[in-house]
């Protein structure tokens, strides 16, 4: 199965739906489907682009719509002004926070890019954290599924094992059955 467009359908799917989706093609490349370290980059540049994407989304864009629709949800330009200048003083540690969270990710990255945080400050950042939560999130995916084979093969042992004993039950109370006919036609004769 491992060919190059399913590494490029993984991509794709992590970019939509990262961890998820790792953990499925881990889990696959557990079974010899895949191979778990093209897996593994494959997950770091889908998060990656995602991360770049989102941050893209936040610096080609522009917050005057906040502006128009403003009195509806109670902001105002200074208060714009005031959530920019927290979000690029605090950005790495934003970031930081979002990443471990996962559910905060793409709006601080959208306030990122809008606040025009320099790449050079939170990318290394984005790096190291999308490395090691894909990492654990394959590891995970990988040695899920190894465990999941390793059970179906218990319970395969057991089950020959049971029907094994259910056979000499079985044969045991057959045995005793016919013994016990063979008693009552001696005494039926006797």
């Amino acid at each position: 199965m491992e060919t190059a467009w399913i590494y490029g359908l993984i991509f794709i799917l992590v970019l939509v739906e990262g961890p998820i989706s790792i953990l499925i093609f881990a889990g696959l490349s557990a079974t010899g489907q895949l191979n778990p370290i093209f897996v593994f980059i494959t997950a770091i540049l889908g998060n990656l682009t995602a991360d770049l994407v989102w941050y893209s989304l936040g610096y080609f864009g522009n917050t005057n719509w906040l502006l128009r629709w403003s009195k509806f949800i109670r902001i105002n330009a200074d208060k714009i002004t005031r959530l920019e200048r927290l979000v690029h003083k605090h950005a790495v540690k934003l970031l930081l926070l979002a990443k471990v969270t996962n559910g905060l990710t793409v709006p601080v990255l959208i306030a990122t890019g809008v606040t025009r945080v320099s790449m050079r400050h939170w990318f290394p950042v984005i790096f190291v954290s999308n490395f090691l939560i894909s990492a654990i999130i394959v590891f995970i995916g990988y040695y899920m599924i190894v465990s999941l084979r390793q059970v179906e093969q218990w319970i395969q042992v057991l089950t020959i094992a049971g029907t094994v004993l259910i056979v000499l039950i079985t044969g045991f109370f057959l045995k005793r059955i016919f013994n016990q006919d063979e008693i009552v036609k001696k005494l039926e004769i006797m």
